[in-house]
């Protein structure tokens, strides 16, 4: 991962993934509130969770 040449972004996305344990699309969806520094956590709202099957019941 550190000899990927590509977008700062996209190599620090590789080197978050197999600590977080999180499916690309959330790692890449991620919001700094969903950072909690203090506990070392990585928040996971379920409402972001499955947003496609939130989408469908507001509809």
């Amino acid at each position: 991962m550190r000899a990927y040449n590509a977008n700062i972004i996209t190599r620090a996305a590789l080197q978050l993934s197999p600590l977080l344990f999180q499916r690309p699309g959330r790692l890449r969806l991620a919001h700094w509130e969903d950072v909690d520094f203090d506990q070392a956590l990585l928040r996971c709202p379920p409402e972001k969770m499955k947003l496609r099957e939130w989408k469908k019941r507001d509809a």
